[in-house]
């Protein structure tokens, strides 16, 4: 499974989000990426020094993603 689509998955699961599983990075799912990265923007943003979110997902956002998977794999 590509990335796209994993991270299509994710925003489904985890922010409830309503993204096609398409594996095209659309605006649609940059604007998702853009609330999950304000959601959390002390662990994301404030790490580079800015306050807006990108909607790029990188080292931060990526780590964030990955700790919200092992969170629940944790607890089941």
């Amino acid at each position: 499974m590509d990335d796209v689509k994993k991270l299509q998955i994710f925003l489904n699961t985890f922010e409830g989000e309503d993204l096609a599983i398409d594996g095209i990075y659309k605006k649609v799912d940059v604007a998702a990426i853009k609330r999950f990265q304000k959601k959390y923007t002390k662990e994301i943003l404030l790490y580079w020094n800015i306050t807006e979110p990108t909607g790029y997902v990188y080292i931060k956002t990526t780590e964030m993603i990955n700790r919200k998977v092992a969170e629940k794999e944790t607890k089941e």
